[in-house]
């Protein structure tokens, strides 16, 4: 992302049918093919190999497009406050929501609501007592250039 050849090239992708694409894919195409081909002994390899990559592509196109491609209303909305919020706590949301939403368990709207303010007020504090200082010794370990 530091080369501007890169961004530039990056931002004549158009945003808006990778978006959409990538949204399909992710919530239509790769669930049906999960409940759909699991049965059959042959796709189950190609499933298994497959689609995490391609996931994982779609992920990235998706990210990359998002930070770097054209500003479009999608960038307005990912970057609205709230929305940005999230986005700081996402790491201590995907750690610590491990501890609070356990497999297999079918708890009440009331105890779902009160297991997701568990976790929004633990990764606060994740973020503010944890993430936060170690970002920030950082800049003593970046290497500085020396031309």
């Amino acid at each position: 992302l530091d080369s501007s050849s890169f961004r530039e090239r990056i931002k004549r992708i158009p945003a808006g049918p990778l978006l959409l694409g990538a949204a399909v894919f992710l919530l239509v195409i790769e669930p049906w093919i999960h409940l759909h081909c699991k049965a059959h002994s042959a796709a189950r390899a190609v499933i298994a190999l497959g689609l995490p990559t391609l996931e994982a592509v779609v992920i990235a196109a998706t990210v990359l497009t998002l930070v770097a491609g054209k500003t479009t209303w999608v960038h307005w909305l990912f970057n609205q406050p709230a929305v940005a919020h999230i986005g700081k706590l996402s790491y201590g949301i995907y750690i610590w929501q491990q501890l609070f939403y356990v497999h297999g368990s079918a708890p009440t709207l009331w105890a779902l609501g009160l297991r997701t303010v568990a976790i929004y007020v633990v990764s606060v504090c994740s973020f503010t007592f944890l993430e936060k200082p170690i970002l920030g010794l950082r800049k003593r370990f970046r290497r500085v250039p020396t031309e």
